[in-house]
C-alpha cells in the first residue's frame, strides 16, 4: 500500500511467514518520491528457530546499499534495520538483501517494511 497525503508519502508492508535463503529477500518498486527529498526505509526482522547459520541483511535503495549488514544472532529478538537515502526520480526500488546462502539454519521473519520522509 502506497499512501501520499499533503505531499509526505508513506509506506508500509506486513509480511507473514518465514523468508529464506534468497540474495533478494524482498523487492518493490515505489512511484510518487518526491526527487532530492531525505526518506527512510526501515526493517523489523527476527532470527526464528536459533540454530547453525545466523541471518545476515542489508537494506538496499536501487543499486546503493544503504545500510551495513546486520547479523540476527539472537532468536526472537526483533531488530529495526534502517538507513537513509536521497532519490533522484519520483521512483525507486526498495530491497532487504540477505547475505547468508547456506541451508543450514538462517531462518528469519520479517514483520513490518517502512518508508517515510
Amino acid at each position: 500500500m502506497s499512501v501520499c497525503t499533503g505531499g509526505r508519502l508513506s509506506y508500509q508492508h506486513w509480511l507473514n511467514g518465514y523468508i529464506r535463503h534468497w540474495v533478494y529477500a524482498y523487492s518493490k518498486t515505489l512511484n510518487g518520491l518526491q526527487k532530492g527529498k531525505q526518506y527512510q526505509f526501515a526493517i523489523q526482522a527476527a532470527r526464528i528457530i536459533g540454530k547453525y547459520k545466523e541471518p545476515r541483511l542489508s537494506l538496499r535503495v536501487n543499486s546503493q546499499d544503504i545500510t551495513p549488514v546486520t547479523v540476527l544472532s539472537e532468536a526472537g529478538k526483533w531488530v529495526t534495520i534502517e538507513g537513509g537515502f536521497t532519490p533522484d526520480t519520483d521512483a525507486a526500488t526498495f530491497s532487504v538483501l540477505s547475505h547468508e546462502s547456506d541451508s543450514m539454519g538462517n531462518d528469519y521473519q520479517i514483520k513490518e517494511l517502512k518508508i517515510y520522509g
